[in-house]
């Protein structure tokens, strides 16, 4: 399954905003968090040795351990962190929160209180340690606070360039999406086929150019093809006009014996066959030269009609044929066509049906609207086509292997594919329930 180019880009332009976004995310919070943690720290231990400076001074004055801390807890000011004293057993002699909360708290659990920071340092020689704790909550709140709204903001901005990049990308495609209409154009002109197409963009550029020149390439190879086809057709079609007109003669005079009008008869069934090659030749050429978008060339075609008319006269010189023969069409169907070629398109699939399958084998012929587009679909119950042979038979002069040794040209269905593209539609084979082969030509509508 293919994805469009644009919606490639698009989704990986947006991929990598949001990994952007996220270790951005990711880094302003572990960078808040160690700041935080690192001004803490550095608060905590101020703190602790200012007490424990404190505490020496009044130790100095009383000393017994206890008295002293407690003379320095009354005395001391009210600060941002609890301050505990622990004397060198580890337990606890002041703080200067309420300790009846935390009696016979020893230093090891108040080291280890996981919702506190702490930070301790020795006094008095190690005879006692004072500790600076706070709680880590307001820093966690702090934190949540933080991250909130950095996702709100990451949020907002993934989808304020969500939409910018989907855009930014879709005006960056914008010349690729031109330049495949124009090559789609060139591709279905029956004038020389170009590009001519400047961007602005280096790359793109060089790209235009380099097509420009293959065009030109291919499109003087097919010029000598059709100069040379049309140029060996004119000049076979009056010889064998000629030589048509002397063997009917021939034929006609009483002398010939049977052996010799005999002789003339295959000279005469070779020559027909020659005669529609080069007629077919020409035809092909035309298909390929009409020009569509002329004016007056292309008018209304009721294909409803084309096939009507078409089954008459093909009934009319195969009439045992008409029971084989079924053909749904509606009153009126409308494409714009060059009206000789649309028919001569649809003839052509109609005898190849009635060509390939023998009397008494069913054909169906059906006009209908699928879509935007008008549809014949021309199916028998014959041969068929081999497998892998169903875009092969449009090209000139192949004859699949089933039917190699039908008498024909090989350019009736070369002509279909000619006429139909240059109608910008399309036409196709496969296998049809019959048991033979189905061709679908699909045309615009009017």
């Amino acid at each position: 399954m293919s994805t469009s180019l644009k919606a490639r880009l698009t989704l990986t332009v947006q991929v990598a905003l949001a990994l952007t976004l996220v270790t951005f995310v990711l880094l302003s919070l572990g960078l808040t968090h160690h700041f935080l943690r690192t001004q803490e720290s550095g608060q905590l231990i101020s703190e602790a040795k200012r007490a424990a400076s404190h505490l020496e001074l009044e130790y100095e004055e009383d000393p017994n351990l206890a008295r002293a801390a407690a003379t320095m807890m009354a005395e001391e000011p009210a600060a941002e962190c609890r301050i505990d004293i622990f004397d060198a057993a580890g337990a606890l002699l002041a703080s200067s929160e309420p300790a009846s909360a935390r009696a016979g708290q020893s230093l090891e659990e108040a080291l280890a209180d996981s919702e506190r920071s702490q930070r301790s340092t020795p006094a008095i020689g190690g005879r006692a340690t004072v500790v600076a704790s706070k709680p880590v909550g307001p820093r966690r709140t702090a934190l949540v606070a933080i991250a909130t709204s950095l996702l709100l903001t990451g949020a907002a901005l993934f989808a304020i360039v969500w939409v910018i990049a989907g855009r930014s990308v879709g005006s960056s495609l914008r010349p690729l999406a031109e330049l495949a209409n124009a090559a789609e154009r060139a591709s279905i002109e029956a004038a020389r086929p170009a590009l001519h197409q400047q961007t602005g963009l280096t790359e793109l550029d060089q790209l235009i150019g380099s097509l420009d020149r293959l065009l030109a390439r291919i499109e003087q190879g097919r010029e000598a093809e059709r100069r040379f086809v049309a140029e060996a057709s004119h000049e076979l079609r009056t010889p064998l006009t000629n030589i048509s007109g002397e063997l009917e003669l021939l034929l006609g005079a009483p002398e010939p014996d049977d052996p010799t009008r005999e002789a003339l008869a295959r000279i005469a069934d070779q020559t027909a066959t020659l005669r529609d090659l080069v007629e077919a030749l020409l035809l092909l050429r035309r298909a390929e030269e009409v020009d569509l978008k002329a004016e007056g060339v292309c008018e209304p075609v009721n294909l409803g009609d084309v096939v009507r008319d078409l089954t008459a006269q093909l009934l009319r010189r195969t009439p045992s044929r008409t029971p084989d023969v079924a053909v749904k069409a509606p009153d009126e169907l409308l494409v714009l066509g060059e009206p000789q070629l649309v028919s001569i398109a649809v003839r052509n699939l109609m005898d190849n049906a009635l060509k390939f399958s023998p009397v008494g084998v069913s054909v169906s012929v059906e006009v209908r609207r699928e879509g935007d587009f008008g549809e014949v679909l021309v199916e028998d119950g014959g041969a068929g086509i081999t497998p892998g042979e169903e875009t092969r038979v449009f090209e000139p002069f192949y004859r699949g292997r089933r039917h190699s040794s039908e008498p024909g040209s090989g350019l009736g269905l070369a002509i279909v594919e000619r006429i139909v593209r240059a109608h910008a539609g399309e036409v196709s084979a496969d296998g049809s329930s019959l048991g033979g082969a189905r061709f679908r030509l699909r045309l615009p509508l009017l």
